[in-house]
């Protein structure tokens, strides 16, 4: 009974839970509808931590744009891949008015027809944007195919180079300057180096620091040699794959490799449990500050420039919103805060920003300098747009599942050995155990039915038959058996 009433108790507690969260998930979609109600909504798509939060002075930016447009409200969402973020433009139902992806990934809304030309009438803060940038997308991408330039789809956010940070206490400035990539491949035979070095789990940005290498070190066929860098990283041909791949588990080889990572590589490198990181400028802008023992430099060989910008779906019921939104991010406060929050480069230019007060105090309290022409004479902040050698990178096209292919057959190279070895071990292992159990129990049973034979008492001719008949006795005890029976009589 008492059993009975300890179930029933059960069950009505499950019961009042359950109707309780379900009531607590109505009123949080009631009150998500209150606050959508009358309103007119912005669905913004971003990458994860990429636009300032509240501080102790001003609400978020998101916020901030909300409380300049009354009525209005930000449904803000994020993405952690470019992969994920063209998923949900191209491939599902997802309600998005505007985006924030990297060059390649615009390249590819753009030859799709997923994204609308900007109206530059409704974008009077458009001119504050650095126009190199655009120069530098046009001597890539052109016309994407007769589709339209660059600036004509989107408005740069964010823009870093790709390059080398490490530990100076293990690796000499002047050593790393002369070695390059080289550093990540251990080329420096520095044995502080074993296990310590950190790529991105990323096949865009290995690959551009593979074929560098390769270039650095002159390991590059004669047909290669010719190409400037902006040709020369957008190359895919099966060829040039083949050394990228080669060289890639060259490394694996030597031991240098600690892991492939995309997120906590600032954290390992700032910490000294890793001394030698493939990483973004942004990144290393931030560990820097945390560890004054770290550098960063873009090879000399050259390197890949990047940038993230915004642009408007084909499918926006939003547009004039969307442009407010591109805006708003172009004034220079509001470039200077999510610039100093996010690390990376603003795509307002220098002059843009010196021509804010508000703006220069935010990149000089955030960035940690007195004179604001020591941060813009960064290198590391703000590399050179006019560099030749410093290029940005394509969509790969048809040549996309190829290359993932053999990015995959990369980072699986050495693990089938050290799974074999895994199995073969434990299987060698169990057989072991297995024989030596084998033999403890044969020497057990043998010497227990000798003992049982030995001690056993007189018995009638009807348990000596039994005996006599015991089918699972060995064929050596037998004999002794025997013996004991003519004993016996």
């Amino acid at each position: 009974m008492k059993k009975r009433l300890k179930i029933l108790t059960s069950i009505f507690l499950i019961l009042v839970m359950t109707f309780s969260a379900l009531s607590l998930l109505a009123c949080k979609k009631e009150e998500a509808s209150e606050d959508l109600a009358g309103k007119r909504t912005l669905y913004v798509l971003n990458w994860g931590d990429y636009i300032a939060k509240a501080d102790d002075e001003m609400d978020s930016v998101i916020k901030e744009f909300e409380k300049a447009n009354p009525g209005v409200k930000v449904v803000y969402t994020t993405a952690d891949t470019n992969e994920l973020m063209l998923n949900m433009v191209l491939g599902s139902d997802a309600e998005v008015d505007l985006l924030c992806p990297s060059d390649y990934a615009i390249e590819k809304l753009i030859r799709q027809d997923k994204i609308q030309k900007l109206d530059k009438t409704l974008l009077p803060n458009i001119g504050n944007i650095e126009q190199r940038l655009y120069d530098k997308m046009d001597e890539v991408f052109e016309d994407n195919s007769g589709k339209g330039k660059m600036d004509e789809f989107m408005a740069p956010y964010m823009y870093g180079t790709l390059g080398v940070m490490y530990d100076t206490t293990v690796v000499n400035p002047i050593d790393a300057e002369k070695a390059g990539y080289g550093v990540l491949w251990n080329s420096l035979q520095n044995k502080k180096l074993e296990k310590k070095v950190m790529m991105k789990d990323s096949v865009r940005d290995a690959m551009v620091a593979t074929v560098l290498h390769l270039k650095e070190t002159d390991r590059l066929p004669e047909k290669y040699k010719v190409m400037t860098v902006a040709q020369l990283i957008n190359n895919t041909d099966d060829e040039l794959l083949k050394l990228v791949e080669d060289c890639l588990i060259e490394q694996k080889k030597n031991k240098v490799l600690k892991k492939y990572e995309v997120d906590d590589g600032k954290a390992e490198m700032e910490k000294g449990t890793a001394y030698a990181n493939l990483a973004w400028s942004g990144d290393a802008v931030a560990s820097l500050i945390e560890n004054d023992k770290l550098d960063y430099f873009v090879p000399e060989v050259g390197g890949n420039i990047w940038f993230d910008g915004w642009v408007i779906t084909k499918e926006s019921k939003n547009v004039d919103l969307a442009h407010k939104f591109i805006n708003f991010l172009c004034d220079p406060v509001v470039a200077a805060r999510n610039s100093v929050y996010i690390g990376y480069t603003s795509g307002v230019s220098q002059e843009a920003l010196k021509g804010s007060a508000e703006a220069v105090e935010i990149l000089k309290d955030g960035m940690e300098v007195e004179d604001i022409e020591e941060y813009f004479a960064d290198e590391m902040a703000y590399p050179d747009l006019d560099d030749p050698d410093l290029a940005v990178m394509r969509d790969y096209g048809d040549k996309e599942s190829d290359i993932i292919t053999m990015w995959e057959r990369v980072k699986n190279y050495g693990n089938i050995n050290k799974i074999l070895g895994i199995v073969f071990g434990v299987l060698g292992g169990a057989i072991v155990i297995a024989v030596v159990v084998i033999i403890i129990l044969k020497k057990t049973s043998r010497k227990g039915k000798i003992a049982k034979v030995a001690a056993k008492p007189e018995t009638d001719s009807e348990d000596e038959e039994d005996d006599d008949d015991e089918s699972d006795v060995v064929e050596g005890d037998l004999a002794k058996v025997d013996e004991f029976n003519e004993d016996e009589e």
